[in-house]
């Protein structure tokens, strides 16, 4: 089942291919049937018989459905041929034309040496489909009002002004009918919530049948089609409910303390599809409940609704001896009315807290643009201040300071998608990897700084930190605490992350395999060298060299009887891919030629304009 564009030669696509070797291809016959109209029982009908020819659980003692045509009893069908064209065991795509206008086409072909093949009385194959040539877009959506039906144009996707729209109910009853508007939009009010259809399809279980027609052209839509637009996609609510009405609560704040006053303005407000609109004094809420979490009720007001605004303000004093903890607002109405009986609309937090009378400052001085933190002679600059939030300075505040160094796993630049800049060597020796349970998790880590420090008379404090000597990297990633009391009694910490370099270029290496002839073991390696602003640098002397890798596990016997796997990682080197210098794009490219197959780890290696070594690995 499949909609086709009016216009032009509209034409259903058949694929057919010989699959005997040496077996003559005959010439097809197809059978069409027009509809101009069609009624939602007639639609229902057509597709009902096209998939009974797809079902395959059928009765031994009753004919192979496969093999019974739905044109038996039919009249005024029109018969075709396509005639074998193609090479012997090729695909060849035929076009059945649809060329009678606008309608439902069901479309027929038979194939006697298939069904001799495969079906089980050895007569001939039927396989059928259902196509719609129309050069419009029916979409229906159901709202309060009653269905809206929008019609656009499938060539130029503009909305169709002038279209005659008919609701049906899937008995074929008529019960609505409207004209498109300027939008291409028809609303079809006081039609009724739709029922469910007599039929086992999904495709028409709703009860709302839309058929449109301008001129010769026609269309239709069920009500149950709705994916073409799918307020899902469109990060739009698709929740249900029971009303149409809109509440919500506006509060100063959400977390006071005991004997504080709140504050809150309600909005009630009734979703139409015109929009937001007002409701009578009868339909609006009576009382606000200021309830706890446990359902407790902590306060009771009667609203005076303004009924020019809808809108409605209440203040409370919350007492001494209150719970604390989290509460919600409530709106209660009365049972009289048709809107629900109780509907939460906000909440907030009663407990102490204290405010902070500090803000902080923390600015790593040698940064660049993109963010990266460049080391001054191998030590990152650092600078904290401190003042109070009324004006004034923090001087001579003592405060606690923590620096905590991890390598980088690897640096990503913008304009090259896809590669790992500077991920680091790799030990070219026996790696014994610990069970998880028998460390702590994460990477490895080095201390730089743990220290009681003191602000100067301005409140600042100035320190360098060293790059960290035993551990390997490229990259890094710099953790800094601050721990100081707050005048209002409390410790606060202040946390900031910076990723710091310590070269003033890039490398990453790329292993390109031809997935069509893996088994040769030859492989593409390129090496790119880029500076910070993400250029390539040429001219690079680069030297690549790769190493077998081998995991190795075994279980153990331990304690207790148990057993636990021991599981380490073998690198052995394997010498020089190549040596060069990069080109014009900065990069380096060699071939490869593995002996064996196993895993294979490429370093690619350089120096940098200030001759710092710069590593990377694929």
């Amino acid at each position: 089942f499949g909609f086709y564009e009016a216009g032009g030669n509209p034409q259903l696509p058949i694929d057919i291919r010989s699959v005997t070797e040496g077996a003559p291809i005959s010439n097809f016959k197809v059978r069409i049937k027009h509809w101009r109209e069609v009624s939602p029982a007639t639609l229902r009908d057509i597709q009902t018989r096209s998939g009974q020819q797809d079902r395959t659980g059928w009765d031994d003692k009753l004919p192979d459905p496969r093999s019974v045509s739905i044109f038996a009893l039919e009249k005024d069908v029109r018969t075709l041929t396509i005639p074998a064209k193609w090479d012997q065991g090729s695909i060849e795509t035929a076009g059945i034309p649809l060329d009678q206008g606008s309608g439902v086409y069901l479309v027929e072909v038979e194939s006697a040496r298939l069904g001799k093949a495969i079906t089980r009385d050895r007569k001939p194959m039927f396989v059928s489909a259902v196509a719609v040539v129309t050069p419009f877009g029916v979409h229906m959506k159901w709202s309060r009002e009653g269905p809206f039906v929008w019609v656009t144009d499938l060539e130029t996707g503009k909305a169709v002004k002038g279209a005659s729209v008919e609701l049906l109910d899937c008995a074929g009853k008529s019960l609505k009918t409207g004209t498109t508007d300027q939008q291409g939009v028809v609303q079809l009010p006081g039609a009724k919530a739709p029922g469910r259809c007599p039929t086992d399809s999904y495709l028409y279980a709703d009860g709302f049948f839309a058929k449109v027609r301008k001129g010769d052209a026609t269309s239709f839509v069920y009500s149950g089609w709705d994916n073409g637009i799918e307020p899902w996609r469109f990060r739009m609510n698709t929740g249900r409910t029971a009303s149409d009405l809109r509440y919500h609560a506006l509060l100063d704040r959400n977390w006071l303390r005991l004997g504080d006053d709140l504050h809150v303005k309600f909005y009630v407000r009734e979703l139409g599809s015109k929009g937001f609109s007002f409701l009578s004094a009868k339909e609006l809420p009576t009382r606000a409940l200021f309830k706890t979490l446990g359902g407790k009720t902590a306060a009771t007001f009667p609203i005076q609704w303004n009924l020019k605004n809808g809108t409605a303000v209440i203040d409370w004093k919350i007492p001494k001896d209150s719970f604390q903890g989290e509460h919600v607002v409530e709106l209660e109405t009365s049972k009289a009315s048709s809107t629900p009986l109780t509907t939460q609309v906000g909440h907030f937090l009663i407990g102490d807290y204290r405010v902070p009378k500090l803000s902080t400052r923390v600015q790593f001085t040698s940064t660049d643009a993109d963010g990266t933190v460049r080391p001054v002679d191998g030590r990152v600059p650092l600078e904290f201040s401190l003042q109070y939030l009324n004006g004034g300075l923090a001087s001579d505040t003592p405060f606690k300071i923590r620096a905590e160094w991890s390598a980088a796993q690897a640096t990503e630049l913008p304009n090259y998608e896809g590669y790992s800049f500077n991920r680091g060597d790799v030990e070219s020796e026996k790696v014994v990897e610990i069970p998880e349970d028998e460390v702590e998790p994460g990477e490895k880590k080095v201390i730089a700084l743990d220290e009681m420090k003191r602000l100067n008379r301005d409140g600042v404090f100035t320190t360098e930190i060293a790059l960290p000597k035993n551990l390997k990297a490229s990259a890094y990633r710099l953790l800094v605490q601050f721990e100081f009391k707050d005048p209002n009694g409390e410790i606060q910490t202040i946390s900031r992350f910076a990723s710091v370099s310590r070269n003033k270029e890039f490398i990453a290496v790329n292993v390109k395999r031809n997935e069509e002839d893996e088994s040769s073991g030859k492989a593409q390696i390129e090496a790119l060298v880029s500076d910070i602003q993400g250029r390539p640098v040429a001219g690079r002397e680069v030297e690549m060299h790769w190493l077998r890798e081998d995991y190795l596990s075994h279980r153990r016997k331990i304690v207790g009887g148990f057993y636990e796997y021991e599981s380490s990682t073998e690198r052995t080197p394997l010498g020089t891919i190549c040596k060069g210098k990069t080109g014009i794009d900065g990069k380096l490219i060699c071939e490869s030629q593995a002996k064996e197959s196993a895993n294979y780890l490429v370093v690619a290696q350089t120096q940098d304009s200030a001759g710092e070594k710069i590593v990377s690995h694929d």
